[in-house]
């Protein structure tokens, strides 16, 4: 190899290395309340081309957490991580769009998000799936939404299930299905959602819940019933 090129290397490797021990130690400084060291260490990282500070910070400033509210600034660290490639930072923004009332670009930004592979495709899908069946931001297609809502089930968003689970025990509903709600919801009650956890309780005699782990393959711990 080069020997300019090895050095090159070897630089960025150390810069990113650094930026890492600076968002790593931000992250410490919020945990304990010091949101302004937190801010700072997170802007040292970001610089350094940390992405995840870019995040961060664009959170910190957009909801005020240990600093002023500054939803621009906010918005723009958020736009520059989304650029960098965060998939949190763009899942993010189109939630913001969403509870804006900016539906139809949240849409977009949702059903991007969907169809590719990530740390947040669940989520993704959830709220795509949502927003066809309300008809928000695109064309109202209940089937197409619940097809999104049982993929985001099937990869572990407990909102999915819940929300499955809650149309498939409407009585009035062409989903009704008892028996695949309580498996959504035993999904979700295992992933610590405590809304399943009570209506389970509600709709399980006492001693069926068992025979529904079992029936789902699921682990029995973490559960309280």
């Amino acid at each position: 190899m080069d020997k300019k090129v090895a050095s090159t290397t070897l630089l960025a490797s150390n810069l990113a290395a650094v930026a890492k021990f600076q968002f790593d130690l931000g992250c410490e400084h919020l945990k304990a309340g010091s949101g302004n060291k937190a801010a700072s260490l997170f802007k040292q990282a970001a610089n350094a081309g940390n992405v995840s500070a870019l995040y961060s910070l664009g959170v910190m400033n957009f909801e005020g957490r240990g600093i002023p509210e500054d939803r621009k600034q906010g918005e723009h660290y958020l736009k520059l991580a989304a650029r960098k490639g965060s998939a949190e930072s763009k899942l993010y923004l189109a939630e913001a769009a969403h509870e804006q009332g900016r539906n139809e670009p949240a849409y977009r930004m949702f059903a991007e998000l969907a169809a590719k592979q990530s740390g947040v495709t669940a989520e993704a899908q959830y709220f795509t799936g949502m927003m066809k069946i309300e008809g928000l931001g695109t064309p109202r297609d209940v089937d197409g939404g619940m097809d999104f809502l049982d993929k985001s089930a099937d990869g572990g968003c407990a909102k999915a299930q819940c929300a499955l689970a809650g149309y498939k025990l409407s009585t009035t509903s062409r989903y009704y299905d008892k028996r695949d709600a309580i498996f959504r919801l035993s999904q979700a009650a295992v992933r610590g959602s405590a809304d399943a956890v009570e209506l389970l309780q509600t709709l399980c005699p006492p001693r069926s819940p068992q025979q529904i782990f079992k029936a789902a393959k699921l682990p029995k711990r973490g559960l309280v019933l």
